[in-house]
């Protein structure tokens, strides 16, 4: 390494640590809060050809050297008054780009930062044992609406090729779960 200094007012709750090599590359070194290694997110990434800065190490404790980029920050140019529409669409199309990755259907399971695991699965039969297996409770807790539950079996029934032929999404869980595979369309259109 030729060189290094702090970047101050850039990281948040990280430090950040700009460093300068022999060959004059520069990498940017982030120690963070302690973490899950995003090597695989990487990659992840990178098999998918989506632009990301290189990853070079990282650890658990939170540490991470990556590739350098230079320029400002979205946060610097809002409170400058200089974001353009043009800069905002760049990270709509880096989004878009990351879920443009599609997945093998038909597939569940559960991911995160150190793992994915699927499994082959019949969207229509996941459904109908879902349906099933909240009958007991319906009935018990909410009686009046157990003569619904019949006619929403027939409609995923009905519906059975299009919800087979959906490709899955990625939907955030509630606090704490894991991330899971679910299909994307309603069964009952608003």
């Amino acid at each position: 390494m030729a060189e290094a200094a702090p970047l101050s007012g850039l990281g948040l709750d990280n430090q950040l640590l700009l460093a300068t090599l022999v060959d004059g590359r520069q990498v940017l070194l982030r120690q963070g809060p302690a973490s899950v290694s995003p090597a695989p997110r990487a990659r992840f990434l990178e098999l998918h050809q989506v632009g990301a800065p290189r990853l070079w190490a990282a650890d658990e404790t939170g540490a991470v050297l990556v590739d350098f980029v230079a320029g400002e920050t979205m946060v610097a140019a809002a409170e400058r008054g200089a974001v353009t529409d043009e800069v905002w669409r760049r990270p709509g199309q880096a989004y878009a780009q990351v879920h443009r990755v599609q997945f093998p259907r038909p597939l569940t399971g559960t991911f995160g930062p150190q793992g994915l695991e699927l499994a082959p699965d019949d969207p229509v039969e996941s459904l109908l044992a879902t349906v099933d297996s909240g009958e007991p409770w319906v009935v018990r807790h909410r009686p009046s609406l157990a003569g619904y539950l019949e006619a929403l079996r027939s409609r995923i029934k009905e519906r059975a090729d299009e919800v087979r032929a959906e490709i899955p999404c990625l939907h955030r869980p509630p606090s704490g779960e894991q991330r899971r595979f679910r299909h994307a369309r309603p069964l009952y259109d608003h």
